[in-house]
């Protein structure tokens, strides 16, 4: 997974505006915790990478089938490593996503995996109103978010705080996009990516604290 910084190191002429990665301050994030709170999310605060893989770890109990989605944030607190390793005793649904080879049997299975008991991810924007968006090309994270997944997992970094919902969304495509494009395309060989679902979450809808919120005071993915 490219880091933000490495993707200049695959197009040298590329460019966002760098406010999107503007840290906020301690009252922001706190704030933005309360209101999602109030919105029926789960939410804690953690300050270090091992922190939040720690609090993911802790959070899921054994035996329980796990999907995570392609996400830099992921990749950058060592969840995606860990996942590799059978030592966690989850039922990994990625895994045997990826070790079918018979394609219309690994999409019945990603289908399958939208409805684990834990769906792992990151998030392009969160706002201070306490309101989450999230966005694909395949409906591999929009599936699994509004309902279909038991739980859903959100580590986020806190400069992906923002205003308000036209700040979230301007995020997503001025900022996020370009990035994952980049991404994609140093991954995938393809021109770029594209924003084909975006949801917006205005509380934890099917039930209290289905979806946790683990904010990071660093600036992880994009």
């Amino acid at each position: 997974m490219l880091t933000f910084a490495q993707l200049p190191s695959h197009k040298p002429d590329f460019k966002v505006d760098n406010k999107y990665r503007k840290m906020p301050s301690k009252d922001v994030v706190e704030n933005t915790a309360k209101k999602l709170r109030e919105n029926q999310f789960k939410v804690d605060i953690v300050n270090t990478e091992k922190e939040a893989l720690d609090l993911v770890i802790k959070s899921i109990p054994k035996e329980s089938s796990v999907m995570n989605c392609g996400s830099v944030t992921l990749s950058e607190i060592g969840l995606l490593d860990y996942l590799k390793d059978d030592k966690h005793g989850w039922r990994n649904l990625h895994v045997a996503i990826l070790n079918e080879k018979d394609p219309a049997k690994q999409t019945e299975l990603r289908r399958f995996s939208m409805a684990s008991d834990y769906f792992l991810c990151s998030l392009p924007a969160v706002t201070k109103e306490g309101v989450i968006y999230s966005c694909d090309a395949s409906g591999s994270r929009t599936g699994a978010m509004p309902f279909a997944a038991k739980n859903v997992v959100c580590i986020v970094g806190t400069q992906k705080i923002v205003e308000n919902d036209q700040e979230a969304e301007r995020r997503i495509w001025d900022f996020c996009l370009p990035c994952e494009s980049v991404r994609s395309n140093y991954a995938y060989k393809v021109p770029g990516s594209q924003v084909q679902n975006l949801i917006r979450i205005a509380n934890s809808n099917m039930a209290k604290e289905r979806i946790h919120i683990i904010f990071v005071n660093k600036e992880l993915g994009y």
